[in-house]
């Protein structure tokens, strides 16, 4: 019983890493975020009510290649843009940034992945200060290291549906 077990449990990893990205494949991903805020104090120090509103929209295009079955290294350019309001005074921001990241793919059951890997990204914003207490523009770099992580589902060799948990 125990050499059946074996045998239909390496049958099924031989099946599973039949799926998996190989070595050579590119990649290609499209990512959109859309995020809107409102907050409202009823009172602050000065018993003045308060908010904050925040709309921002970020696009990212990604191309990946898969350097050995399963680890994927790829490059994402991305841009932004919004604006943000509150009591006082109110801006418009527009970005830009580049980013290089590694994934790392386990495979789970027949066509669903695990994955894992790391990023290093550089951001540029520049900003337009209005209202009240204005300062006028400015800009911001920001520079970044990070790990992530989430699962994968290949609808094809060259399809997949991706969802980062972390």
């Amino acid at each position: 019983m125990k050499k059946f077990l074996l045998t239909v449990l390496v049958i099924s990893a031989g099946t599973i890493s039949i799926n998996a990205q190989t070595k050579g494949t590119n990649a290609l991903g499209f990512g959109v975020t859309s995020q809107k805020t409102e907050v409202e104090w009823k009172g602050n120090e000065y018993n003045e009510p308060s908010f904050d509103k925040q709309k921002q929209n970020n696009y990212s295009l990604t191309y990946g290649r898969f350097i050995k079955d399963n680890t994927r290294l790829g490059i994402t350019g991305s841009i932004s843009n919004g604006e943000q309001e509150n009591s006082h005074s109110s801006y418009k921001f527009k970005g830009y940034g580049v980013g290089m990241n590694y994934q790392r793919y386990y495979p789970l059951l027949k066509k669903f992945y695990a994955f894992a890997g790391g990023s290093a990204n550089f951001f540029h914003t520049d900003i337009k200060n209005y209202g009240e207490f204005s300062g006028g523009s400015g800009n911001s770099q920001q520079y970044g290291i990070g790990a992530n992580g989430g699962a994968a589902y290949f609808l094809s060799k060259r399809f997949a549906f991706e969802v980062q948990l972390v």
